[in-house]
């Protein structure tokens, strides 16, 4: 392991997307909450976080971190259609939290291949990329395909907006799943479709 014990704590974020594709017949199923094995996307979610909590046990040589926060959020994409999941991670440490974020989203889209391979066996992985991540001397760095290269921009899941110094951010709960403005607006413009798996499927 890479000795970071002369680093400075400092406040570390980062988020994670990746695709599955499907079949349409697949895709209803998931929405409508029909398939034998029970909610997709409340389950994913559920093992996002715990991938993402367990990544030192998966990647040998990554330094087991204390994680403040993870979000797993989903959005349905109808054509072609797939689901894409999104893995965000925050914590104070001498180390960033972007393979955290990356086995989060990795373990949320296995669990939907898993939940839903019973109906639909054609399934496919793709994308998994670092979207952004936050922290140390390196500071706020974005991946080149993204659209903006604004820092305000940057999809926050509420439980990450809170101590990170991001401008106007109100202290939200988890459960509150609430967007204020001005941070909603500008998720809503860059993300009009976005889904979050608590509350959005029937049980």
């Amino acid at each position: 392991m890479i000795d970071v014990g002369a680093k400075a704590v400092t406040r570390r974020r980062a988020a994670a997307r990746g695709f599955i594709a499907m079949s349409a017949r697949a895709l209803r199923h998931v929405k409508e909450g029909t398939l034998p094995k029970g909610n997709v996307l409340r389950l994913a979610e559920v093992a996002g976080i715990q991938a993402a909590k367990r990544t030192s046990e998966t990647l040998p040589l990554c330094h087991p971190l204390a994680l403040d926060c993870v979000e797993v959020s989903f959005e349905v994409l109808e054509r072609p259609p797939r689901i894409q999941a999104t893995c965000e991670a925050a914590t104070d440490s001498k180390t960033g939290v972007e393979m955290e974020a990356l086995c989060g989203v990795s373990g949320a889209l296995l669990a939907v291949y898993d939940l839903v391979k019973g109906v639909e066996p054609a399934l496919s992985i793709s994308d998994i990329r670092l979207l952004y991540k936050e922290g140390g001397k390196s500071g706020f760095w974005r991946h080149p395909a993204q659209s903006s290269t604004r820092r305000s921009a940057a999809p926050l899941a509420p439980c990450l907006r809170q101590g990170v110094g991001y401008p106007g951010a109100p202290a939200l709960s988890r459960s509150s799943r609430t967007m204020e403005a001005p941070v909603a607006r500008d998720v809503a413009r860059r993300h009009p479709g976005r889904m979050e798996a608590n509350g959005v499927f029937p049980q």
